[in-house]
């Protein structure tokens, strides 16, 4: 990346294309793809995505999808222990996901970009076979064994995968709001279950489709009632 980069005339400054951009392939940005002579491709930000593949197992769980809003404040590990914990407390996919955001959340937005920008998370549950309420079940029990993803944090005698002690050992959080907030209610105010399918959850209203769950929440941020957006997402 950095030498396509520099190649097409850009430079990378602080882990950000030209000391701004903290990606460095995107749909739109088109200030970042202005060289005339190079392609698409060769561009100092490109829309050509860089595909893995991955066959899924019966071990993963779930998939989340996330902007640099929320990379720029979590690890991957610390966002999916937040997940699955919040899993593992019965709480509907679409709330986790405003609680993921709330923690990045900068206190005072005028600190820095850190927890300043738009963000935008999506969990996908891959419920291979089961129902929602199984797979709640299921990934509950897995967490309180410790079976799963667990690389950045050391194992606990009483297998709960504790957020604040995680802080604690990391040091991560320390910028970002608890996981229980005061005032925040987690009991779920509706059952939903799906024998099969797609559970979409977006801004609290859950919908049931063919496929698997689905939970999206997107919050803008700047200046009160005004709304950016920029990642296309």
């Amino acid at each position: 990346e950095s030498r396509r980069i520099v190649a097409a005339g850009g430079f990378v400054e602080s882990g950000r294309v030209n000391g701004s951009l903290a990606l460095s392939r995107a749909l739109g940005d088109f200030e970042f793809k202005t060289n005339a002579t190079l392609g698409p491709e060769d561009q100092i930000v490109t829309a050509c995505p860089v595909i893995v593949e991955h066959k899924l197992t019966d071990d993963d769980e779930f998939l989340v999808l996330a902007c640099d809003g929320i990379w720029d404040c979590m690890t991957s590990q610390e966002v999916v222990t937040f997940v699955r914990k919040g899993i593992a407390d019965r709480i509907p996919l679409d709330t986790i996901c405003e609680m993921t955001m709330d923690h990045c959340l900068a206190a005072d937005s005028e600190m820095s970009y850190i927890g300043c920008d738009n963000m935008t998370i999506v969990i996908v549950a891959f419920l291979n076979g089961k129902t929602v309420e199984e797979w709640y079940e299921h990934i509950g029990d897995r967490v309180a064994v410790r079976l799963g993803p667990s690389d950045s944090f050391t194992a606990r005698p009483n297998g709960d995968e504790d957020l604040e002690a995680m802080a604690e050992e990391e040091g991560s959080f320390e910028q970002g709001k608890p996981y229980r907030q005061e005032g925040i209610s987690f009991a779920q105010e509706e059952s939903v279950f799906a024998q099969q399918g797609i559970l979409i959850a977006q801004e609290q209203k859950l919908f049931v489709q063919q496929g698997i769950p689905l939970a999206q929440e997107q919050k803008p941020f700047g200046q009160q009632g005004r709304s950016y957006g920029r990642d296309g997402s």
